[in-house]
């Protein structure tokens, strides 16, 4: 149950319960970083070079792209599974993707062979603040970058990244009002393309149906579930 005491989502497997069907996808900021890999992750954080020995705080990872490695995912995981959703029923009609340049990437990799029409939004970026790689670039420069994305929903300069790390409350405020505006779009089911610690405030922030995943996403794990928003 949410921490909000006036809106309550539900996220469910049964598709009886709700409407609306969302397939979610995650790309994890380590997949950004360079030449990263599982052994060499701990080496990256010890000689970062920023007060706190932080890598995600280098101004070098600013809104960084995928690099070998998360591309690798992309084409090979992510694809893997959005392949097989569009081969079943409920196919995504829409890819709405954090507005940040490594998930912008992945789906425009996952979806490439498919005719669906990629959305970008500021709701479902990563928990903001603080990392710079959480920190997006211009609208324009996106635009001028990915020009088959429609970057309409987002303002010119990036609004939400400040010095302070988001809280709970506030980042599971920024998934209501993204599960809100996805429910009221006219499409039935909605592809989404973001990041594991958002998406960790989406499946523990709300009230979850039996069966659903709960946990952490790894990176480019994809899991299909129903979602109903209802205001009190």
């Amino acid at each position: 149950v949410s921490t909000q005491s006036t809106w309550e989502a539900v996220v469910s497997t049964q598709s009886t319960w709700v409407a609306k069907s969302t397939v979610a996808c995650t790309c994890d900021r380590d997949a950004l970083l360079p030449n990263w890999t599982a052994e060499t992750l701990p080496a990256l954080w010890a000689r970062a070079g920023t007060p706190t020995g932080c890598p995600y705080m280098d101004d070098k990872v600013f809104d960084s792209r995928l690099n070998a490695t998360g591309l690798k995912q992309a084409e090979t995981v992510c694809k893997g599974y959005v392949d097989g959703v569009m081969a079943g029923p409920d196919r995504p009609e829409v890819v709405v993707t954090s507005a940040l340049r490594r998930t912008v990437e992945t789906a425009r990799i996952a979806f490439k062979d498919h005719n669906v029409p990629i959305v970008a939004s500021d709701l479902c970026r990563e928990k903001s603040g603080l990392h710079i790689c959480d920190k997006r670039s211009e609208r324009s420069a996106l635009q001028a970058l990915y020009r088959e994305v429609d970057f309409s929903q987002i303002p010119e300069e990036d609004e939400l990244w400040t010095r302070d790390r988001e809280n709970f409350t506030q980042c599971l405020d920024r998934v209501y009002r993204f599960l809100s505006w996805v429910v009221e779009r006219p499409e039935r089911c909605v592809a989404v393309s973001t990041h594991s610690a958002w998406l960790l405030h989406v499946f523990n922030g709300t009230e979850a149906g039996p069966g659903v995943n709960t946990r952490y996403f790894k990176n480019g794990e994809l899991r299909s579930v129903y979602v109903n928003v209802t205001s009190s």
